[in-house]
């Protein structure tokens, strides 16, 4: 009775986690939200409020931010937030999904996870130096400046 008991509890929180290719396919739906303009626009008026207010030049931040974000985070989500790397370091392409059938919470707590991945310092590094590159700065009018 005890090994039904387990084997009804493993099979359980197996079906709660998304199988690897939902998480891909999130991912990428995430993405995909994240560079809509409107979303674009949110993200451009939290950063100027958020952050802007304690630069020493807050206007010259917000001019900065206005000018770059968009064509930064358009080289930045597809790369650093592609699905099959994300979906590897939040664990969900090593386990198997029976039956799967993912809630809100599951979803939150992916989008959480996906957050923490992002604020991760190597993780934060390594965008930094693609920024810098090919990534984004070889292609601007003044790649010295940029860097």
């Amino acid at each position: 009775m005890k090994t039904i008991i387990a084997l009804t509890a493993l099979l359980a929180a197996a079906s709660a986690a998304p199988s690897c290719d939902e998480c891909k396919q999130g991912v990428g739906k995430l993405v995909d939200n994240l560079l809509l303009d409107e979303s674009l626009d949110l993200q451009l008026l939290l950063l100027n409020n958020l952050l802007c207010p304690m630069a020493e030049d807050p206007a010259g931040c917000v001019t900065g931010f206005n000018n770059q974000w968009k064509a930064v985070a358009r080289a930045v989500y597809p790369v650093f937030l592609d699905g099959a790397k994300v979906c590897v370091d939040l664990g969900a392409c090593g386990a198997k999904s029976f039956l799967s059938e993912e809630t809100c919470d599951d979803c939150t707590a992916g989008v959480n996870a996906i957050a923490g991945l992002a604020v991760m310092r190597e993780n934060v590094l390594e965008v930094i130096e693609y920024l810098k590159g090919d990534g984004y700065c070889a292609g601007s009018a003044d790649p010295a400046y940029c860097q």
